[in-house]
């Protein structure tokens, strides 16, 4: 399986953001229309922004402190 991220837009400037053929964007809305309307998945599963902003801020978090984590091994 690939982890390949993309963003397709149609015809009329909807613009869509997939992960493994799913929904999903960690940095905004997966899809956003021409008319300014906006949603958020994660994973193939719609959330609310706020859902969405608590979900990635702790993957961001849980990111850093591996990092850190391993940069402090000796």
């Amino acid at each position: 399986m690939s982890n390949k991220s993309k963003c397709i837009t149609n015809s009329i400037g909807t613009k869509r953001w997939y992960l493994n053929n799913k929904l999903h964007r960690e940095d905004g809305p997966a899809i956003l229309h021409q008319n300014g309307d906006k949603y958020w998945y994660l994973n193939g599963k719609l959330v609310t922004e706020a859902k969405h902003k608590q979900r990635t801020q702790v993957n961001i978090f849980v990111a850093l402190h591996n990092k850190l984590k391993q940069e402090t091994v000796i």
